[in-house]
């Protein structure tokens, strides 16, 4: 039962990615448009999910937990750019400083 609800609750949080993760590269878009394709896509998934099995009762089903799931899933891909596009800009001159000072003239 716990173990069954752990490894759905990580499905949910895989979707999230998957979906927050398609939505930044593929559509560019923002924050707010990740997070809403990344909760959709971790909600899809799971109804597919129940479709495919004939299943809509599962034990100790509580909506929020997955809904905490599929936004921590969301957030990490929000975050994760936030701090990769804040990084190439604060490194990327650096490197390319060096890059010039090393190359032979």
């Amino acid at each position: 039962d716990t173990l069954l609800t752990a490894l759905d609750l990580g499905g949910t949080f895989v979707f999230a990615l998957s979906g927050a993760t398609a939505g930044v590269l593929a559509f560019g878009v923002g924050p707010v448009g990740a997070m809403l394709l990344g909760m959709l896509t971790a909600f899809g998934g799971g109804i597919v999910r129940d479709v495919l099995v004939e299943t809509s009762d599962r034990p100790a089903h509580r909506a929020e937990l997955y809904a905490v799931a599929a936004l921590i899933g969301t957030a990490v891909v929000v975050i994760g750019r936030k701090l990769e596009s804040r990084l190439s800009r604060r490194w990327s001159p650096a490197c390319t400083h060096r890059a010039t000072m090393v190359s032979p003239s």
